[in-house]
């Protein structure tokens, strides 16, 4: 799986100063091409000492429940857009009725 800079993710969620990519790449599973995806994590926050917003891989436990709900998104939205054989699905895929 390769990325270069000139890629942009196919979706991000954002909750205050945390963000969450969907990275979307195309690969091979058996010999057949699939659709491949990765998540990035990042959090935003100003430096005291600079006053420049710098980002970290880094989170505090106060930050769980957000990142959660980031994930949760994430895995909502890969799943909802990508068949049984792992290919993207060209048209937006239904949850079925709830009950």
């Amino acid at each position: 799986m390769s990325t270069s800079p000139a890629n942009r993710p196919i979706k991000e969620f954002r909750v205050r100063n945390l963000s969450l990519a969907i990275w979307q790449n195309e690969g091979t599973r058996d010999g057949r091409p699939v659709t491949l995806h990765s998540i990035t994590l990042n959090k935003r926050y100003r430096d005291q000492g600079t006053g420049e917003w710098k980002d970290s891989n880094s989170f505090f436990p106060d930050d769980l429940p957000r990142l959660r709900l980031l994930l949760d998104k994430a895995y909502e939205h890969i799943l909802l857009r990508t068949d049984a054989s792992g290919q993207a699905a060209t048209e937006p895929v239904s949850a079925g009725p709830r009950g």
